[in-house]
């Protein structure tokens, strides 16, 4: 009987594991410059409703985890135009942005 239920519980952890993994979604992307393509190394990311964010790396890339919903992404680096894009976002998305001076 006990041999049983570490069965069912198994297998519930097991099924319910990918379920658990489906409450949140990444976007990442590239931020660039809009003229000349270079990558704008530690340019801002930002879900603004979350007040959370992420930073450009050395080849202009970003990623963030969040849950899905619909939020403003704010893209901006000093000295260029920032740009804010309202999304629904209910699964993983590549978005890139090229800002203007």
């Amino acid at each position: 009987m006990r041999n049983r239920i570490v069965l069912v519980f198994t297998i519930l952890v097991f099924f319910a594991l990918p379920l658990h993994a489906q409450e949140r979604v990444t976007i990442s992307g590239h931020i660039t410059d809009a003229e000349s393509g270079e990558a704008l190394i530690g340019a801002s990311f930002q879900v603004v409703e979350l007040s959370t964010g992420a930073l450009a790396n050395e080849y202009g890339f970003y990623s963030i985890t969040i849950p899905p919903g619909t939020y403003t992404l704010r893209y901006s680096f000093v000295g260029y135009d920032r740009i804010e894009i309202q999304a629904a976002i209910e699964k993983n998305l590549v978005r890139d942005a090229a800002l203007k001076r």
